[in-house]
């Protein structure tokens, strides 16, 4: 199997459940082991690895298209009938593509995003970008809860994360100028989580995500942008992804 794809946990029985997992920028396949930990037991947990990301030798794409061309082919083979997409942060945005390219093809349960204004509204309250210093990058991911601790104690690792998110930033910054909030709506009904203290957001904006398709709940947990990896939260992000596996 490619190294694009890992399956974090393999379902059980031939008609299990099944979720597909993107991750935020700098972000790995192996980003949400501990929200795994809550998704029902029986369902298969599927997660991509973006190129480029720990060490495995490619260049990090720059273009949330090309990202989704890639997983599209790696995980095509892997899909379940039935199965629910969930994305953080720019992971959002990949699971909305990657929906919009197969859900004609395979019946995908629900998508459900978390932490993004909807998509031509992502770099307006953003603040950061491409551009910025390695040294503003990091002070801007530590602020936000988004750089593991390890990462500060280890000069490639930190070398890699800066160079990964500075990509993720730059598909970001090329794929909300593209976006136009008409024509691009998915039959595939949604759901979106958000950080009540987030600043990347507005609740506004957020709602716009109802635009692109039908979005059946809007729910808030307190934190900011990683607010899915507190103690108090986990479990509830995990409660929303089983309640969606059900139906």
């Amino acid at each position: 199997m490619s190294g694009v794809v890992h399956v974090l946990r393999k379902g059980s029985g031939a008609g299990c459940r099944q979720v597909v997992m993107f991750p935020f920028g700098g972000g790995n396949g192996f980003s949400y082991m501990g929200l795994v930990r809550q998704i029902e037991a029986g369902a298969e947990v599927v997660s991509v690895h973006p190129p480029g990301h720990l060490f495995d030798g490619a260049a990090p794409l720059e273009s949330i298209y090309e990202m989704v061309d890639v997983y599209v082919r790696e995980l095509r083979p892997l899909l379940r009938d039935g199965c629910v997409l969930f994305g953080h942060s720019i992971g959002s945005f990949v699971g909305y593509e990657f929906c919009k390219r197969l859900e004609k093809e395979v019946g995908i349960r629900k998508l459900i995003v978390s932490c993004v204004n909807a998509p031509h509204r992502v770099l307006e309250d953003l603040n950061m970008d491409s551009g910025m210093a390695d040294s503003q990058i990091i002070e801007k991911s530590a602020s936000v809860g988004g750089m593991p601790e390890i990462f500060m104690e280890d000069a490639d690792l930190l070398d890699m994360f800066v160079k990964n998110l500075r990509a993720d930033l730059l598909a970001l910054e090329r794929y909300s100028r593209s976006k136009r909030p008409d024509g691009e709506r998915i039959a595939t009904a949604g759901v979106v989580l958000y950080g009540q203290d987030d600043y990347t957001l507005r609740r506004e904006k957020i709602e716009e995500w109802n635009l692109f398709m039908d979005c059946i709940e809007i729910l808030g947990f307190k934190g900011n942008h990683f607010y899915l990896f507190d103690e108090e939260n986990i479990g509830g992000v995990g409660e929303v992804i089983n309640r969606y596996l059900g139906g």
